[in-house]
């Protein structure tokens, strides 16, 4: 589809001077609806993706929630954040805890 699209494309451009008035409208109109067509495809595609994804990380994800949460309070913990989210600037090493979690998660495989 994409390269029925660019080829009409192409076309289009390469004849735009030659073609009628009439004629040149209605490829234009073929190629409005193929971009159409990919449009909604990649919708599609990307909402499928977006639900595989979940199907697929969302159970490891609060896996690992549940290993953070019960290891902060076991710990004493009163906050927990994730290295790289907006705001955090800096972290001293010792407060690491990401090997401590990950021994916790590989052992409940």
């Amino acid at each position: 589809m994409y390269e029925k699209g660019k080829a009409l494309a192409e076309e289009i451009q390469s004849k735009r001077f030659v073609l009628s008035e009439d004629a040149l409208r209605k490829k234009q109109l073929d190629l409005a609806e193929i971009q159409s067509d990919l449009r909604a495809k990649g919708a599609e595609l990307e909402g499928q993706f977006k639900v595989d994804y979940e199907r697929l990380v969302g159970p490891l994800r609060d896996k690992l929630l549940g290993i953070i949460t019960d290891f902060g309070k076991e710990q004493g913990y009163t906050l927990i954040l994730e290295r790289n989210t907006p705001g955090v600037i800096y972290t001293k090493e010792a407060l690491d805890i990401t090997d401590q979690v990950v021994q916790r998660f590989n052992k409940k495989g």
